[in-house]
């Protein structure tokens, strides 16, 4: 019997028709809060299948079907949260999560000694899933924390730019960082994955060769073949889900 994680959170009551030996008959399945995946749940002697024999057992297995927001493991519940770069940097002043049963919770963090990390992970407690038997009594909520970098800069001006260099810098205990070389730097230019061996020209070998390292750089987005050793970015970076 597939349900919503809400009606595994605030209990469920459903109607349900089956087969009785060739004919339909509606029953209705209850199940408390907190009920869990892979539970079974027993309706005594709601099926007729053999005329002069007691009636048998009906069971339901409970399947949770997938939620967009919330993972459940056990009575602790987990999120992802988008959080913008200000909010990481500075700390999160207000955000509004809705829970299983629809309240509006407000939440915030203490003020910050350090900045929070894209995967960096914070607690709510008592705002998972009903504990079975325990009134009252409820896990946790996990909320991992995801970082948006701002789409654009053209809102700051040079000079603001550049003051925002300073005051990144001095967060991370350095000097104004255009001071910092006194060699001249050179400028990078945005590119991609793709052109990585590509567009400087091709060195002559073999046909056979070369389609073979074609084809291990088109499947990818990453410069590395694995992820070691490789810096999270938007063209090598991995997800996993809670």
């Amino acid at each position: 019997l597939e349900v919503s994680l809400e009606e595994l959170y605030q209990g469920l009551t459903k109607r349900i028709v089956v087969d009785n030996h060739g004919s339909r008959k509606e029953v209705e399945v209850h199940g408390p809060r907190g009920t869990t995946e892979g539970e079974g749940i027993v309706l005594s002697g709601e099926m007729d299948f053999v005329e002069g024999q007691p009636p048998a057992d009906l069971m339901f297995l409970i399947s949770e079907r997938r939620h967009p927001v919330f993972t459940r493991r056990n009575h602790d519940l987990a999120m992802e949260m988008e959080i913008s770069l200000r909010e990481a940097l500075c700390g999160i002043d207000t955000r509004t999560i809705k829970t299983l049963d629809g309240r509006m919770i407000a939440v915030s963090t203490a003020k910050l000694n350090s900045p929070i990390r894209t995967g960096d992970v914070y607690v709510l407690r008592s705002e998972g899933m009903p504990k079975r038997d325990q009134e009252g009594e409820h896990g946790d909520l996990y909320i991992q924390l995801q970082v948006a970098m701002p789409s654009s800069t053209g809102r700051l001006s040079d000079d603001e730019k550049h003051q925002l260099s300073i005051l990144l810098g001095k967060m991370e205990g350095l000097d104004d960082p255009r001071k910092s070389s006194s060699e001249q730097p050179r400028e990078i230019s945005k590119s991609s994955v793709s052109n990585f061996g590509r567009a400087s020209g091709s060195i002559p070998r073999s046909a056979q060769f070369q389609n073979n390292q074609e084809d291990s750089f088109s499947s990818s987005r990453s410069f590395f073949y694995s992820s070691a050793g490789a810096r999270q970015g938007q063209d090598n970076v991995q997800c996993k889900q809670m």
